[in-house]
């Protein structure tokens, strides 16, 4: 019985201190003991995190701000889609409201996408990465999906992508100019 009350004991504090850090905050007294209300670097928001509180000055949060540029999103950093955030982050939405708005910000990849799950697209906001050596998918601008890495690389050697200035990159197939090919694209061929 003092076993498993101790366990008990053990598992919801682990719970708890692992809740605590990355809760957002405004001032140090809104985080647990031993974790302190620290602002993110580009001062968008502030949130919990373990250590000593520092001795003098109060943290406040600052309001989320736009976007940062197309994929160059760092950890902490507010986005609305996975597009704002860079590679091995993707856009998770806080699970505690901000001065009553829920906003989202770039995190590390908690878990990858299982198999024929959602992996990317316009818009999209969840895991960017694919579990069990599967490969991410990009269907179209609006859907990437987890494939069998054995599927993902036998659709892409069918063909080539090929880009021409001032037009979008797409694929050829078979062989292109400057090889064995004579398939040579110019610029306003259309896809």
């Amino acid at each position: 019985m003092k076993t498993a009350f101790l366990l008990l004991t053990l598992s919801a504090a682990a719970t708890a201190t692992s809740q605590q850090q990355f809760k957002v905050c405004k001032t140090h007294e809104d985080c647990n003991q031993g974790f302190f209300c620290r602002p993110t670097d580009d001062k968008a928001f502030s949130m919990c995190q373990p250590g000593d509180r520092p001795a003098s000055g109060s943290t406040t949060a600052p309001k989320p701000t736009d976007d940062p540029a197309a994929g160059k999103g760092k950890q902490f950093d507010p986005c609305t889609s996975n597009a704002s955030c860079g590679k091995g982050l993707f856009c998770k939405q806080t699970d505690k409201p901000l001065d009553g708005k829920y906003f989202s910000m770039c995190q590390p990849n908690e878990g990858c996408a299982k198999l024929y799950g959602q992996c990317g697209g316009k818009g999209f906001s969840g895991p960017s990465c694919c579990g069990n050596n599967n490969a991410c998918k990009h269907q179209d601008e609006w859907y990437a999906q987890c494939v069998p890495a054995s599927h993902a690389m036998a659709s892409e050697a069918s063909c080539t992508n090929v880009s021409v200035e001032g037009d979008a990159t797409y694929c050829i197939e078979g062989a292109i100019c400057g090889g064995a090919g004579d398939k040579c694209p110019k610029k306003g061929d259309v896809a």
